[in-house]
């Protein structure tokens, strides 16, 4: 794997909506279980992350560039026992970047799905916040494990956060399923401070998942409409709901420099056009080992063709050595940020973090997010500092960086 190593660094300054039905579930469902879904707010401190620096003063001793992310974010399970045992083992990430002046104290709220060992029994919605993307507040929110949860056939999973500008308030949607009755659907929790949370809704539901299942949902908020891309049977598709009535399913053109198939997604608009990052996979039986691709369009229905942006390390004993799974990205100041959840075949699972000025040269740091996320933070946001100002790639090492390996 090729990483790059800091030899020197140059001192520069720096200055630093629609009302949804009641909660429909299927007649043979324990509705119970959503009870204490919305009482998050009794045992969560609001708690921000502690503050760092990015003065020219922040000592980058050590610091390098990686191709991955060596390591994982520090995301929990509100499963204390779980998370004791299987740490960082999140999965399925969404950011949202509410801007300088965040919202509810916080500039970034990121929405996952931890995934222990892989046991979907814990894959249930979780959602934390930041100021930085590398130290993050106490779970903001989560679901419990569902009372009648059935292994791969009933269970949560597929978080989505979308901000609502016209309510003010922050969403999130989710995929819950039943294989045995045939049910699909989206539900969604809504806050307007970011810990006190409604019981879940009912967004979608469907008897018939193998036409209207709506996989890994991408969701974008515009003025009263939401606009829903999703996955199904390996396609994209798209359908939008506004006053509480879903448009006919559209289909998605996404073609792949190579023979893949989409399987999760993830959907930004950036300066009028629409930016899709997928996983996909070559071989449908196999949706363990993926790779990470991208992809723009004019109107959202018409991609260009997705190429590869990132790739498991190869390495047995990394985290992410094996397999890359739904990620997500956001532009801000001229800087892609990307999210990614990966894997290892030992079914170690988590996201990392990574960033770039475009999404075909996405960088990595060795930094220890989890132990030491105050420095880590310090050096990631001092090196963004100064790479904002490099015209071009070839100033890495121009600037003090060099290619080993």
């Amino acid at each position: 794997m090729k990483k790059f190593v800091l030899i020197f660094v140059t001192a520069v300054a720096v200055a630093s909506v629609s009302v949804f039905a009641a909660y429909n579930l299927p007649e043979n469902t324990d509705a119970s279980k959503y009870e204490n879904t919305h009482t998050m707010a009794s045992t969560v401190i609001n708690k921000k992350p502690a503050e760092f620096t990015t003065s020219p003063n922040v000592d980058m001793t050590g610091f390098e560039l990686t191709k991955n992310s060596p390591s994982k974010l520090n995301l929990k399970c509100v499963d204390e026992y779980q998370e004791e045992c299987f740490p960082n083992n999140a999965y399925h990430p969404k950011v949202l970047d509410l801007g300088k002046d965040g919202w509810n104290g916080y500039r970034y709220w990121v929405s996952y799905t931890p995934y222990p060992q892989g046991n979907d029994e814990y894959e249930n919605p979780h959602i934390v916040a930041s100021n930085d993307l590398i130290n993050y507040s106490e779970i903001k929110f989560s679901q419990p494990v569902l009372s009648n949860y059935k292994n791969g056939r009933c269970f949560n999973s597929d978080s989505e956060i979308v901000y609502n500008n016209d309510l003010n308030r922050l969403e999130i949607i989710w995929r819950y399923t039943d294989y045995d009755i045939d049910y699909a659907s989206l539900l969604m929790s809504y806050s307007y401070d970011g810990n006190t949370w409604s019981k879940p809704e009912t967004f979608f539901e469907t008897y018939d998942r193998k036409k209207e299942d709506m996989v890994s949902p991408g969701i974008i908020y515009d003025s009263g409409t939401y606009r829903v891309w999703y996955v199904n049977a390996y396609k994209v598709k798209y359908r939008e709901l506004k006053d509480g009535k879903w448009s006919k399913i559209r289909m998605c053109k996404l073609p792949y420099e190579n023979d893949a198939f989409t399987w999760h997604i993830d959907l930004i608009k950036n300066n009028d056009k629409y930016e899709i990052l997928t996983c996909a996979t070559e071989d449908k039986q196999d949706r363990k080992h993926m790779n990470l691709y991208y992809a723009k369009s004019d109107d959202g229905l018409k991609f260009g063709t997705a190429k590869k942006v990132l790739e498991p390390t190869g390495n047995d004993f990394d985290w992410d050595g094996n397999g890359l799974y739904r990620s997500t990205f956001m532009y801000s100041d001229g800087m892609y940020y990307v999210l990614y959840g990966g894997r290892n075949d030992a079914k170690n699972f988590g996201v990392g973090l990574l960033f770039g000025k475009d999404m075909y040269n996405l960088y990595g740091t060795n930094c220890d997010y989890i132990n030491d996320g105050v420095n880590s933070a310090g050096k990631f946001w001092r090196f963004i500092d100064q790479y904002k100002d490099f015209s071009s790639e070839s100033e890495i090492s121009e600037e003090g960086f060099k290619v080993d390996g």
